[in-house]
C-alpha cells in the first residue's frame, strides 16, 4: 500500500543496494552486500528499520552502528549483473543505532539517535538521497565496536584521570592478563 498522498513524480519502485561492516574475523569472510527493491514512496527510515530487522547481526553485547547514505554511489557489476564491489560514493551520515543486548526484546533495546537533521526518517528515499549512476539508492552501516554506552558515574573519572593513573592501570591489567609476557610490574618480559 502506497503511502503517498500524491500519486505523481514517485516511482513504482527503487533499487536499494546496502553493505555493512563485519563484526568479527569470521564474519569478514562472505560480503554482506545486498540489494533490496522497495515500493518508490519507501522512506529513509524504512531502511534503518530493514537493517534492524535481521540485516544487522547480533554481536552478544551492546554495540552502536553508524549508517550513512552514500549519495551518487557506484555500484560495481559483474556481467550478470550481481555486485561484486561494495557501493562506494559521498558518505552522509543519517543515524547513530544504540543496540542493546537482553534476553527478551523489548521494544526499546534500541536507540536511534538522527544525526542529519535534513534526512529525516520520513522523507522518502527518492527524493532526499541523490541516487549514484545506474539508479540505485546506497546505505552503509559501520560498526563501532567499542559502541558501549558507559555510564557518566565511569566516564567522568576515566576522562579525568591522569597519564600515570592510565599507564600504571594498563600495566597491572598486562602483568594479571598476560604474566607469560609481561612481568609483576607490567614491564615487556624478555624474550
Amino acid at each position: 500500500m502506497s503511502r503517498s498522498s500524491s500519486p505523481d513524480a514517485q516511482p513504482q519502485e527503487i533499487r536499494v543496494v546496502v553493505d555493512r561492516d563485519s563484526v568479527a574475523a569470521g564474519d569478514d569472510i562472505d560480503t554482506h552486500v545486498q540489494e533490496w527493491t522497495l515500493p518508490g514512496d519507501a522512506r529513509v527510515g524504512d531502511i534503518v528499520l530493514r537493517m534492524l530487522d535481521g540485516y544487522l547481526p547480533g554481536v552478544g553485547g551492546d554495540v552502536a552502528w553508524r549508517v550513512v547514505v552514500l549519495h551518487e554511489a557506484s555500484v560495481e557489476r559483474d556481467p550478470a549483473g550481481a555486485v561484486v564491489r561494495p557501493p562506494r560514493g559521498r558518505p552522509v551520515d543519517l543515524a547513530l543505532l544504540l543496540v542493546r543486548q537482553v534476553a527478551e526484546p523489548p521494544a526499546d533495546r534500541v536507540s536511534v539517535v538522527h544525526l542529519h537533521r535534513m534526512l529525516g526518517s520520513r522523507q522518502r528515499i527518492a527524493t532526499a538521497v541523490r541516487p549514484g549512476p545506474t539508479g540505485e539508492y546506497a546505505f552503509r552501516a559501520a560498526y563501532l565496536s567499542g559502541g558501549r554506552a558507559v555510564p557518566l558515574g565511569e566516564y567522568r573519572p576515566w576522562v579525568e584521570k591522569t597519564d600515570e593513573e592510565e599507564q600504571a592501570e594498563l600495566a597491572a591489567f598486562r602483568a594479571r592478563a598476560y604474566p607469560q609476557l609481561y612481568d609483576a610490574d607490567g614491564r615487556r618480559r624478555p624474550r
